[in-house]
């Protein structure tokens, strides 16, 4: 018997942002959304899902969510103000992910990290 082997493998690293089809908000219908990935590759398919936190593009002065300006981006590519949501985390396989956005730069993630260690899951 042969072994199936994947065509390829989605590997995106912490502080990518990522296109999801069908993400839900909380009391919210399905759309398509953008969120940034906070968790490390897996090669353990039991484990084959990304931790996200989404990204909006509605403004608000809510402490639990960090604005990205567009130099905290690589490249650019987000073309609406938008916002990290860090209290509201959720998973994904990584199948449902289509595409990659653009990457955060390390100084924008690091206050993401430190948002959630210090305020949300207090680590």
């Amino acid at each position: 018997m042969k072994k199936r082997v994947p065509k390829f493998e989605i590997r995106f690293e912490p502080g990518t942002i990522v296109h999801v089809s069908g993400g839900k908000f909380p009391g919210q219908e399905e759309q398509d959304h953008f969120y940034l990935i906070i968790s490390e590759y897996s090669k353990i398919p039991a484990n084959d899902t990304f931790i996200c936190l989404p990204i909006t593009s509605w403004e608000s002065d809510d402490p639990f969510m960090i604005k990205i300006n567009y130099n905290d981006l690589e490249r650019g590519n987000l073309r609406k103000p938008s916002q990290v949501i860090c209290d509201n985390i959720f998973t994904f396989l990584k199948e449902d992910v289509d595409s990659e956005k653009d990457k955060v730069t390390p100084i924008f993630y690091s206050k993401v990290t430190k948002l959630l260690k210090e305020k949300i899951l207090k680590i």
